[in-house]
């Protein structure tokens, strides 16, 4: 009696074991996909077995997939899914008990059917995922709901769809069209067109220098986009600009920067595309080639015309890569969200024979193309790597007016660093600090013969976070990155001049004998390292692009921070 009284005992502990596993599970349940009246509701329900015997690929033991009639046997009464879309669709999943949810619709157009998919997390009621896939015709449509589900379900854990096809395999859907822009030409009166001409006094000859130069560079085909949107920049932040000139040079720079970023999108996906074209058309290529009693004609044919199918939609686009995108710098990919801005390469003479001592000889120096943050290393950027356990938080509130640990001071530059942190922080985000010549290059707006970031004009708190006024432009303190847009180089760089003082790489020597003439650090002679910038705290003179200033690698201040850059490929 004891010994079966210890048997039940063990049976239904391990019944409680699997219903504990059970429970456990995360549930998804497929709901029946929308269609119209071009695809049959037979073949739309075996497509949604489909989906969810992919679904059943997940990693075993962590999802449960809900079958049709434990759907149907849970759905509220009088529920119609027909017309349940978004915040509906996620109420259904949350009533039949599921933790995750995917919907989706067959539309046929011109004899394609397209599939569109939706993953929800009914939990938190957020879109998790969405994807789409287009077959030619109902015999093709199997394998793309396959594939188009196996995408679907990949931030679950789905291994993925291998595709039966030779060529193409499962293709992403190219980037849409780029952003339009009227003609210069087609510019309101006194805008965009050259202005009217009256007495010579009227006329700023540097601002129509400009205006004359953005309008070629955006009709050359030999200026990238990135070099257009300079060129508008250059504009804008000229002292002796039109208000309405200012607002339509701002609105054509931003425009050709979101055809940099639709372009890089683009481009992107090419140029993953074009890898495999390139074997696919080798290989088909030797399919071609092979005699008819080893490869029968219909079988090319067959090649052939699956070839021109996967690849047709990227033709034009494979067709034009080389011209459109090789010239293209597809920004480096950094941590914690900070934009960064291509800074063309080229030669400059660095120094200055106006400047302090340690500013001679002014000498040429050739600088390779590298990319640099458009703004300081705010207290927020920071913190991410803080938080990743990859930066440390070392005295950073030693001194007054530190910004670590303020409110609302997360937008301001990190200050209160030494130069140790700074290289850590770079390290960590895929950066690293600028050399010298690198920082006065981009300070310059590309090593153009000027005093300040924006030109000779002098530095007033109208450009730049200074004292002018008293510390801070009168606040006492450093401001947001990025407040003073017209002290912006011609790229798009903030606080080149003002705010906080800038680590860079080189250790500092008090001339510039014997230093590299080809971009790089200076990494020996002396203890100290160089800082750059001016800051919060100083007068115009210390905002010069050439000026320099120094100081032992673990020193800190509450006007000292920095910005990074990366190494154009």
């Amino acid at each position: 009696m004891r010994r079966w009284s210890v048997v039940a005992m063990l049976l239904l502990l391990w019944a409680g074991v699997a219903e504990a596993q059970q429970s456990a599970r995360k549930k998804l349940a497929v709901l029946e996909f929308g269609h119209g009246s071009e695809v049959k509701a037979k073949t739309a329900a075996y497509m949604v077995d489909v989906v969810r015997g992919e679904a059943v690929k997940l990693p075993d033991g962590q999802f449960l997939v809900m079958t049709k009639e434990n759907i149907l046997e849970m759905l509220p009464p009088d529920t119609d899914l027909a017309s349940c879309e978004g915040s509906c669709e996620v109420e259904t999943g949350r009533n039949i008990g599921a933790d995750y949810l995917i919907t989706g619709e067959f539309i046929e157009i011109g004899g394609e059917i397209k599939v569109s998919m939706r993953l929800y997390d009914t939990g938190s009621g957020g879109l998790k995922a969405s994807e789409k896939g287009t077959a030619k015709g109902v015999k093709g449509l199997e394998a793309v709901v396959q594939a188009t589900a196996g995408r679907l379900m990949k931030p679950l854990g789905h291994p993925g769809v291998r595709s039966n096809r030779t060529f193409g395999g499962d293709l992403p859907t190219l980037e849409g069209g780029l952003p339009a822009l009227e003609d210069i030409e087609d510019m309101p009166t006194g805008v965009g067109a050259a202005p009217t001409l009256g007495g010579l006094g009227d006329l700023d000859v540097g601002m129509l220098q400009k205006y004359e130069a953005a309008k070629e560079a955006e009709g050359s085909g030999e200026t990238s986009v990135s070099e257009k949107a300079s060129a508008w920049r250059a504009l804008a932040s000229y002292s002796g600009v039109s208000a309405s000139m200012k607002m339509e040079a701002e609105r054509r720079a931003a425009h050709w920067d979101e055809m940099a970023r639709v372009m890089v999108k683009r481009c992107k996906q090419v140029k993953a595309v074009a890898g495999r074209y390139s074997k696919d058309k080798k290989k088909l290529a030797g399919l071609l080639s092979l005699k008819d009693s080893t490869l029968p004609k219909a079988r090319k044919s067959a090649l052939k015309a699956e070839f021109e199918e996967a690849y047709g939609p990227w033709r034009s686009a494979l067709e034009t890569y080389e011209r459109d995108c090789t010239r293209l710098q597809i920004a480096p990919e950094v941590k914690a969200g900070i934009e960064m801005v291509e800074i063309p390469g080229g030669q400059f003479m660095m120094g200055s024979e106006n400047g302090d001592s340690d500013e001679k000889p002014v000498h040429a120096v050739t600088v390779p193309a590298f990319w640099m943050s458009k703004s300081e290393v705010t207290v927020g950027q920071y913190k991410a790597c803080v938080n990743a356990g990859q930066c440390s938080t070392t005295d950073l509130t030693k001194y007054d007016k530190c910004n670590w640990g303020k409110s609302g001071r997360e937008s301001h530059p990190m200050n209160c660093v030494d130069w140790h942190q700074a290289r850590a922080f770079a390290r960590w985000a895929g950066g690293r600090l600028p050399t010298e010549a690198e920082w006065e290059y981009a300070a310059r707006s590309g090593g153009k013969a000027r005093k300040y970031p924006w030109g000779d004009e002098p530095a007033t708190c109208s450009r730049a976070v200074m004292d002018d006024g008293g510390d801070g432009c009168g606040r006492d303190s450093t401001w947001p990155v990025c407040s003073k847009p017209s002290g912006n180089t011609d790229q798009g760089l903030c606080d080149m001049a003002g705010n906080v003082w800038e680590w860079v790489e080189d250790v500092y020597a008090d001339s510039y004998s014997s230093a590299p003439t080809d971009g790089t650090a200076r990494t020996t002679g002396g203890a100290r390292r160089v800082f750059r910038g001016g800051s919060w705290g100083y007068t115009a003179g210390y905002l010069r692009a050439a000026h320099r200033y120094r100081s032992s690698p673990g020193y800190r201040g509450n006007d000292l921070g920095f910005r990074l850059t990366v190494q154009s490929p």
